[in-house]
C-alpha cells in the first residue's frame, strides 16, 4: 500500500493505516465533510479480516460505524458501503467459513457466493446500519449501486443481467434486502441554530 501511494506521488503525511484493534481515526470530532468507508465493514470484528466473525463483531461494527461518525461534521456525510446480507448472491467475497453444503453447492455452481439471508453471517443490512448508530442524530438514505458495482465475478449473460437489474431497482427497494449492497448515505444534522 505504502508503495502504491509513493508512486502516485502523494505525500505520506496525508497516509495512515487505521489500528484493527483501536478503531481509532485520526482527525478531530466533527472535523470532515464527507467521509466514506466502502466494502470494510464486512471485514471488521473478524478474527481472519474476512468471516470468521469474533463473538462481540456487532459491537466492533458498531465502534467503528461510531468513529467514523464522529469525525464528520454538522451537515456532512458518510457513506458507508457494502455486501448486503439481505440480497442471497455476494459477488464480492467468498461464502462465510459456516456455510452449508447448498450454499457451497450453488456457489460452485454459479460461480459467486449464494447464502441464507437469514441468521448469522459476516455480511451486513440495513438494519445494522440503524443497531450500529441507535441513539444518534442521523438521516439515512439509501443510495443505488448502479453504475458503482462492475459485477466482474458474473460471466457472461449473468453479468449483463446484473447490471440491468442494478439499473431498474427501483428507488423504493434500495434500503431493502434486493439491493445488492448497502450503500448507505448517512446525513449528520447541522449545527442549530441560536434560539
Amino acid at each position: 500500500l505504502h508503495r502504491h501511494w509513493q508512486r502516485l506521488g502523494l505525500s505520506p503525511e496525508r497516509m495512515f493505516v487505521i489500528d484493527p484493534q483501536t478503531l481509532r481515526l485520526p482527525f478531530a470530532d466533527n472535523s470532515i465533510d464527507f467521509v466514506y468507508t466502502l466494502g470494510v465493514i464486512e471485514h471488521i470484528g473478524t478474527t481472519n479480516g474476512h468471516s470468521d466473525r469474533r463473538p462481540d463483531y456487532h459491537a466492533v461494527r458498531q465502534q467503528w460505524l461510531r468513529e467514523v461518525y464522529r469525525v464528520v461534521k454538522p451537515g456532512g456525510a458518510m457513506l458507508v458501503a457494502g455486501p448486503n446480507r439481505g440480497f442471497p448472491v455476494d459477488a464480492a467475497h467468498d461464502l462465510d467459513t459456516r456455510a452449508n453444503a447448498l450454499e457451497r453447492r450453488l456457489s460452485a455452481w454459479l460461480g459467486l457466493s449464494v447464502h441464507r439471508v437469514w441468521g448469522e453471517y459476516f455480511l451486513w443490512n440495513y438494519g445494522d446500519v440503524h443497531r450500529y448508530l441507535q441513539g444518534l442524530p442521523y438521516r439515512l438514505e439509501p443510495q443505488s449501486v448502479e453504475g458503482f458495482l462492475s459485477f466482474g465475478r458474473a460471466r457472461g449473460a449473468l453479468h449483463h443481467l446484473a447490471s440491468a437489474y442494478a439499473r431498474h431497482l427501483p428507488r423504493a427497494l434500495w434500503g431493502t434486502g434486493f439491493n445488492p449492497w448497502v450503500m448507505a448515505m448517512v446525513h449528520k444534522p447541522g449545527a442549530q441554530a441560536p434560539a
